[in-house]
């Protein structure tokens, strides 16, 4: 798990970090965020203030559609979201994100596809990808 010897973590810092990470246009470049706004609320998704903010009472992410890539910044990867590091996982166990992404990022063999490789755009954050 990522950041399991950091210790207590730095909230105020983290939240900062994404703030600051969102309102770069070099990173989320604007067209990206309209996208992203009409996708969430073309998807018929709602979502609590609490939940976009991360402070979610069981820090779960199953109630969201497979497929999200969403920049996370916290020590503890949520239920329902698996962390963006190439990993090979089963086909059956995370079905519904196989459905929708396939071997696009490779595959170990014919029961596993790969997730993405990506790396965090800043200390202490790293990509999740919701399983659905």
């Amino acid at each position: 798990m990522p950041f399991e010897d950091e210790g207590i973590v730095d909230v105020e810092r983290k939240r900062k970090n994404v703030e600051y990470v969102l309102d770069d246009p070099t990173l989320f470049p604007p067209e990206y965020l309209n996208w992203q706004k009409r996708f969430i609320e073309g998807s018929g998704i709602t979502l609590p203030a609490s939940s976009i903010f991360g402070i979610t009472r069981a820090n779960d992410l199953l109630a969201l559609p497979p497929g999200l890539m969403i920049i996370y910044a916290s020590g503890t990867v949520p239920r329902g979201a698996l962390v963006c590091n190439g990993q090979s996982v089963d086909r059956v166990r995370y079905d519904r994100l196989f459905n929708l992404i396939g071997i696009s990022f490779g595959s170990a063999d014919a029961t596993h596809f790969n997730v993405p490789n990506l790396a965090g755009p800043l200390a202490g954050t790293f990509y999740v990808i919701t399983t659905g």
